[in-house]
């Protein structure tokens, strides 16, 4: 039996796409009533800023290479509502009959006078009970938003937990301390685990680290800078080595090195404190899964002539690694960029983060709610470069990518154009790249 649309929007009816409800009340009681399928499979999960999605991608494409039946959960969704719920290797399913077992169960909550689970506790509670019922492996889960009180925290164990680099970003919600927002990331360490961690997050918040690992009786293991060595970064992605091994990966920026290895580390862990299960982890298995991996949205070429490159660095951190992949790929080419961002962002500290390496600025809005309205991203551009450098409002992406486009060919053919500042503008600029 299939959900019918109107179903599908009373599921969904009391939460809009990308509102935060914070607290584990809803989740909960909707995964205990469909029997807690996340206490019934091997997890790994992943907390952080920045890095989440492609680390995901990296260490769900090594065990799926070692040979193991992966579910992968990463946010947000990209191109369609539940492509963040995959199987690696497999092409997506049909998801109504999970989700009308769901709605039921969401009815009744509403019977017994219950909040509505928002949006993406939804897609938590599918991703769950979907893996679950796919008898998958182990299950590589994201968190959304901090890791504590996130909606995908609800696991009694999981074997490992992987870090990645963490960053100012949801105050509002995490707190405006670097380490009451290191304290939210470290909420998914969970009792007799491995934890697995940049240098960076240890360098200065080591103690958050060291402190939630002993109560909760976690080994802590890092990767270390000296451990990592980038021997080429251009726009077919990265060569480095880690711990004296060559991988390559097509993704492109040299922040992606560090990325990889988190993942490389992850899978030597898994291998090393659970031999039983992941003996099967080997070299060629991890370099074919580091190469392998696929991921939309994180410094991808969308097109080359004229070159587009799309990121979906939505805060300083994230900016300033997308600077450093200009710094190396495109630094003797101009660059025309195109950005929109939500209003909750750090919107004035991701602009500094790029200002010298962008020659043309183009602000767009972003839909939705959250959107901060174009003119005033392009006031702040104003401001910070001083009117110094050609810049003008597009109130559409499509647009904008269309006219770059246009006069790059017409006057500036060296020139690039990179579309950041949100992942929601990633439709839209691929609707416009087939007619460029």
């Amino acid at each position: 039996m299939k959900v019918i649309n109107n179903d599908k929007q009373k599921l969904l009816r009391n939460s809009k796409p990308g509102e935060i409800k914070p607290g584990l009340e809803r989740i909960s009681e909707l995964l205990s009533r469909l029997d807690n399928p996340q206490e019934k499979m091997k997890i790994i999960q992943i907390s952080g800023t920045n890095g989440k999605g492609s680390t995901g991608a990296y260490i769900s494409s090594i065990l799926a290479e070692s040979g193991f039946k992966v579910g992968w959960f990463c946010s947000p969704s990209i191109k369609k509502q539940w492509d963040c719920i995959r199987i690696i290797g497999e092409e997506h399913d049909d998801y109504d009959n999970y989700l009308n077992v769901i709605n039921y169960i969401v009815m009744d909550m509403r019977k017994d006078g219950l909040e509505d689970p928002s949006v993406f506790e939804v897609q938590t509670a599918l991703a769950y009970l979907y893996f679950y019922k796919k008898s998958v492996d182990v299950a590589v889960i994201e968190t959304g938003l901090g890791g504590t009180y996130d909606a995908t925290n609800v696991t009694k164990e999981n074997l490992l937990s992987i870090i990645t680099p963490i960053d100012m970003d949801h105050m509002s919600f995490l707190g405006d301390d670097i380490y009451e927002i290191a304290a939210h990331k470290a909420g998914i360490i969970k009792k007799g685990s491995v934890v697995v961690t940049g240098e960076e997050n240890v360098d200065f918040a080591g103690e958050v680290f060291k402190t939630v690992c002993a109560k909760q009786s976690a080994r802590l293991d890092t990767v270390f800078k000296k451990d990592i060595k980038l021997m080429r970064a251009d726009t077919k992605g990265i060569e480095f080595s880690y711990r004296d091994k060559v991988y390559s990966s097509s993704f492109v920026g040299r922040h992606q090195a560090m990325n990889a290895a988190l993942a490389i580390e992850a899978s030597l862990c898994l291998k090393r404190f659970y031999p039983d299960d992941f003996k099967q982890i080997e070299f060629d298995s991890i370099a074919k899964g580091i190469s392998f991996a696929k991921l939309d949205a994180r410094c991808e070429i969308l097109h080359d002539d004229p070159l587009i490159m799309y990121d979906g660095a939505h805060n300083p951190h994230g900016v300033a690694a997308l600077n450093k992949v200009i710094g190396d790929i495109f630094f003797e080419r101009d660059v025309y960029a195109i950005c929109g961002v939500f209003k909750d962002k750090n919107y004035r500290e991701m602009l500094e983060n790029i200002k010298d390496s962008v020659h043309r600025f183009i602000a767009v809005d972003v839909p939705g709610d959250r959107g901060l309205d174009a003119e005033e991203l392009l006031d702040a551009w104003m401001e910070i470069n001083h009117a110094a450098k050609p810049s003008r409002v597009m109130r559409d992406v499509k647009e904008a990518v269309s006219l770059c486009a246009y006069r790059i060919r017409q006057n500036n053919p060296s020139a690039v154009i990179v579309v950041f500042g949100s992942l929601s503008l990633y439709q839209e600029v691929l609707a416009v790249i087939d007619e460029i």
